[in-house]
């Protein structure tokens, strides 16, 4: 039985034995089926420290990790040792020569095992150098002085390393200089007197230098503060100084924060020790105790003012103690004071004395108080608003002494008279009081005036009260200009004089206002509206000793620039665009040498009214007829139409506006009339021409003024430079005849 079991198993053993090798035959077959697709290789090879390989190293398989991966997966594995004979390198050996890399080609020739039935090829770059290290040097040149605990500066500390070079026409040696900032030092600082060996670290490299230190000799301390300390209070570590002293006798100061104190309280009188430690060094210095003692005294006094004669109260009084030792302490006993009376009106100085130390008060004195005053009132009449006179009262003050005396230093409850008939007055002084009365008469206007500052005015215009100014004066001397008075008419009647009339407070003034006739605006008037491309204006005429009827009408008709540019260029040798153009026609109304309109034509802003003038032009082309008249405003022109026809406002700058006439004798108020650009680059000079009409001042004088001087100046003769990009307000004005005209000027840069 037992063989039979033996034979079993052996048998079971066997049959396992040969599914395994049947597995495995199955394994090895799969992997021999697999076809490979790519190859990767690494260099593993020796390398220096930037991770280099040195020129003229053989190449060998066996300094390679190759790898594949085969067809269907992601994932590369090792090559198998079997298969490191199909590959070859090329080159076999690192190239000799300058550059910093080479490429090797990899070849794996096994085109059984490719997918391709070709030899997989995989080039590589690998980093090469032709220098390798030979030694390293350090040096140290001595410039600074180190003691013991200074940083060494990396700086004087000079680095070479000396590599073997390898070209193709053989080795040579090169020394570098490696800068403060690529190696390191250990230790960083001086710790001896002597020599000191520092290690020079670059690149896992090591070399050793000598830097020599000095060390110490001992600790310098100095007291700079007072050397008598009271007992019982501390040295001030402040004024503690110290030095080290090092072996050459060169001293380096400590800082106080770094210093170690010992003893400080100063205990008993005479000799202290204190000890100063820094380190390992010890030094000392030595103060003399004091017993505590007084070293001055200030003395307060905190009462109220004392009459002459009084007894000065102690209590009054505080005493600060300042001790040797700065402290205080406060008293309020235990001190003399000298004198302990007041003995005059002012200031008294007291003497305050305590342990031989004396201080100084100072405690005002007052005069003795009256019990009572009188006040006689003795000057007479006084008007009413006027101030009284305190010289005119007298007033006696009695003591309780039985004197009594005369003062002036006296108060009023009210000093302005301002109640008509018997003022109450009431006089105080010391806090006493007495009353008087004094007789108060009215204040009465004695003499009235009035002047007109508006200058004449148009027929039927009105004044402007602002421009009046009336002036009353008082029986008491004074006068003040008033604005509550009555006036018979404010307006100007008549052509010529017209006498106004002024009241208030029962006087009566007068004065004489000029009125020229009036502007021929409101009845007996046509008006219209004309206008060209770019401008407009407003037409009035007024028919000649006539006052217009119903059924006369004013008809215009604005005329385009092509129809009537012939005849403006006959005007100005050239075209202008600042023109207005109308043809005009008045029904029902038959012109002749005695029938004839006045007209008005208002000059638009953009227009320069110094060089404005009307024209009649019969034919449009070749005439152009400048009418009689001129400006009768700053913006108003005047002229005389004696037919209907075709008429133009326009710009002549060969106009002379100082000539101009008007036909009829109608006297006008002077006005102003200013020729200026409204708009000027920068960096440019223009002149303004200013005139005033219907002046009677021949030699009329011109000022100029500016808002804002960085952007425009004005020179005396009117001539504006201006000088940065803004908008300014010129102000011209004509001094003799009183008047002034403001503009807006624009100032831009010039186009780029």
């Amino acid at each position: 039985m037992k063989n039979y079991r033996v034979k079993g198993f052996i048998s079971v053993l066997l049959c396992f034995v040969m599914i395994i090798g049947l597995s495995a035959s199955v394994k090895v077959k799969a992997e021999e089926d697999k076809k490979i697709v790519a190859l990767s290789a690494e260099y593993t090879g020796v390398k220096d420290e930037s991770g280099d390989v040195l020129v003229g190293t053989p190449l060998k398989t066996g300094d390679f990790k190759f790898q594949i991966r085969y067809d269907g997966e992601k994932q590369f594995v090792p090559l198998p040792d079997s298969e490191l004979s199909h590959i070859k390198l090329s080159p076999n050996a690192v190239p000799i020569d300058e550059k910093s890399g080479f490429e090797l080609t990899v070849t794996y020739d096994n085109k059984e095992k490719t997918k391709t039935g070709k030899d997989l090829v995989k080039k590589i770059i690998i980093p090469k150098t032709n220098e390798y290290f030979d030694k390293m040097e350090a040096s140290w040149n001595g410039a600074s002085r180190y003691y013991v605990g200074d940083e060494i500066k990396k700086g004087e500390i000079t680095l070479s390393v000396v590599y073997w070079k390898i070209t193709p026409q053989g080795n040579r040696q090169v020394t570098r200089t490696i800068t403060q900032n690529r190696f390191e030092i250990t230790p960083s600082s001086i710790t001896a007197d002597g020599p000191n060996n520092i290690t020079v670290e670059y690149r896992g490299r090591k070399t050793n230098v000598i830097v020599r230190g000095s060390g110490p000799k001992e600790l310098e301390v100095t007291y700079s503060g007072d050397q008598n300390i009271v007992v019982g209070s501390l040295v001030d570590t402040k004024k503690i100084k110290a030095n080290i002293v090092y072996t050459n006798n060169e001293k380096k100061t400590v800082k106080n924060t770094d210093l170690i104190f010992e003893n400080l309280e100063v205990k008993a009188p005479g000799p202290h020790i204190v000890t100063v430690k820094h380190g390992n060094l010890t030094g000392s210095l030595t103060v003399n105790g004091i017993p505590k003692a007084v070293e001055k005294i200030s003395a307060k006094y905190t009462g109220l003012d004392l009459v002459v004669g009084s007894r000065i109260d102690p209590s009054k009084i505080t005493v600060e103690i300042t001790y040797n030792d700065k402290s205080k302490e406060k008293i309020t006993t235990g001190f003399t004071i000298s004198p302990e009376t007041v003995s005059q009106v002012g200031a008294n100085t007291i003497t305050v004395t305590y342990q031989g130390y004396s201080d100084t008060v100072i405690i005002k004195g007052t005069e003795v108080l009256p019990t009572s005053i009188t006040a006689t009132y003795n000057g007479g009449t006084v008007i009413e608003g006027q101030t009284l006179n305190k010289s005119s009262i007298l007033v006696t003050a009695y003591y309780p002494d039985g004197k009594n005396k005369t003062v002036s230093d006296f108060d009023l409850s009210v000093e302005t008279m301002n109640k008509v008939g018997m003022q109450e007055v009431v006089v105080k002084y010391k806090n006493l009081t007495s009353t008087i009365y004094v007789p108060v008469t009215a204040k009465m206007v004695t003499q009235l005036e009035a002047v007109y500052n508006g200058g004449a005015l148009e027929q039927f215009e009105s004044l402007d009260r602002k421009k009046l100014i009336v002036t009353a004066t008082y029986n008491d001397g004074s006068s003040a200009n008033v604005d509550d008075y009555t006036i018979t008419t404010t307006t100007a009647t008549q052509v010529g004089d017209n006498k106004f009339m002024v009241t208030y407070g029962a006087k009566t003034a007068t004065f004489i206002v000029e009125a020229f006739a009036r502007r021929i605006t409101g009845m007996g008037s046509l008006t219209a509206e004309v206008s060209s491309d770019d401008y407009s204006s407003t037409l009035t005429a007024y028919i000649q000793d006539q006052v217009v009827r119903e059924g006369i009408k004013l008809e215009t008709e604005d005329i385009e620039y092509d129809a009537i540019k012939s005849a403006i260029k006959r005007v100005n040798n050239g075209s202008t665009k600042k023109y207005i153009a109308f043809e005009l026609d008045v029904d029902s109304f038959q012109f002749d040498e005695n029938r004839y309109m006045t007209a008005e034509l208002t000059v638009p802003d953009e227009f320069d009214p110094a060089k404005v003038a009307v024209y009649f032009t019969p034919d449009r082309k070749k005439a152009m007829i400048q009418q009689t008249g001129g400006l009768v405003a700053n913006n108003l022109y005047r002229f005389y139409i004696y037919s209907s026809g075709s008429y133009v406002i326009m710009e002549n700058k060969n106009n002379d506006i100082s000539l101009q006439e008007l036909r009829d004798n109608e006297q006008r108020k002077p006005f102003m009339v200013v020729s200026i650009d409204r708009s000027l680059p920068v960096k440019t000079k223009s002149k303004i021409k200013p005139y005033v009409l219907f002046s009677s001042h021949k030699d009329e004088e011109f000022t100029y003024e500016v808002d804002n001087e960085d952007l425009m100046t004005i020179s005396k003769t009117g001539e504006m430079q201006t000088k940065a990009a803004g908008t300014v307000t010129v102000t011209v004005n004509a001094k003799k005849s009183g008047l002034t005209e403001s503009y807006e000027v624009k100032i831009k840069n010039l186009a780029k």
